[in-house]
Order: C-alpha cells, then structure tokens, then sequence
C-alpha cells in the first residue's frame, strides 16, 4: 500500500471544509438579519452578497464616505436621529425640519 491513507487525505482538507463552513454560516446569518432588519433600508436595495463593492474604488475616498454613510444609515437625518431621542419619535412622525413638509426625512427626501 503505498500513499497516504484515506484518514490522512480528509484530516489535510478538514481545515479547509472548516473555514468553508465557518464563512458559509456567517454569510447565511449577515443575509438572515439583513432580511429582518428594519433599519438597513437603503442597505438592501444595494446589497445582495457579501462582497465589496467595485464601484467605490472607482470614486475619491470623500464621496466613498458619504456613499458608505448613506448606506448603512450611520447620518444624522432624522429617520436615524429619531430613534435615539429622549422622547423617541415614531418613524412615521421623523418629518424633515429643513423644507418644513411633511415628508419622511430619509435618504431619498434628503437625496
């Protein structure tokens, strides 16, 4: 008998099915709470894989930093900022303070 026992063989390629798992069960949760996520609105609707974005290579770093703001809702617009106030406002009711309307004040009313 010569060569490696079928033993050795799958005890060389078990710390690669390993991480394999380990990065399949990440990816698998990160899409799970995305799903259910009611914060990462905007997140969402550009984000289906878990991979980095060729496009923000492609723009200078202080647009790629409004772009990522954006994106993961880490600004100071009032649909965020409502949620952290002393009186928490309903999503609903966190108006847009600069036209004085009545609309959400969201990336999109913002954009």
């Amino acid at each position: 008998m010569c060569g490696t026992t079928p033993q050795v063989s799958i005890l060389k390629h078990l710390p690669v099915a390993y991480k394999n798992a380990i990065i399949n069960g990440f990816k698998n949760s990160w899409l799970l709470s995305l799903a259910t996520s009611t914060v990462l609105c905007t997140y969402r609707l550009f984000k289906n894989d878990f991979n980095f974005p060729t496009y923000l290579d492609c723009v200078p770093r202080k647009i790629r930093v409004a772009f990522t703001k954006l994106r993961l809702s880490s600004h100071q617009l009032r649909v965020e900022t409502g949620r952290y106030t002393s009186n928490r406002t309903l999503r609903d009711e966190r108006y847009c303070l600069i036209c004085n309307s009545i609309d959400l004040e969201d990336d999109y009313h913002f954009l």
